[in-house]
């Protein structure tokens, strides 16, 4: 379960990422760039402040993961954001979608 959240979750950032590419916007390159990118998605209107508010805790456990704590996965932590990802993911897609159709 951890590993299918951090691949859901970078594959969001890549999604983002390809947004800023298509409006020609360079990417945040800071020791923050991951918080960066999606405090400037939402001010391109990519995605609502909502929807970044419910990112931020994916992005905290991507930092988890990826820094080398997942032998210290708590299954009472990862379980939530387990059962939450369906509706996140259709909210980060209808905001994406909703983004391409006004660009």
């Amino acid at each position: 379960m951890a590993t299918f959240l951090h691949n859901i979750y970078s594959g969001m950032e890549n999604l983002l990422k390809r947004a800023l590419h298509y409006l020609a916007i360079s990417l945040p390159d800071s020791a923050s760039s991951h918080k960066d990118l999606l405090d400037l998605a939402v001010e391109l209107g990519v995605i609502t402040q909502a929807l970044s508010e419910e990112l931020d805790a994916y992005r905290g456990f991507r930092h988890f993961f990826v820094h080398g704590y997942g032998t210290m996965l708590d299954k009472a932590k990862l379980m939530p954001l387990v059962e939450q990802m369906p509706e996140i993911w259709a909210q980060f897609k209808a905001e994406l979608v909703d983004f391409a159709t006004k660009h």
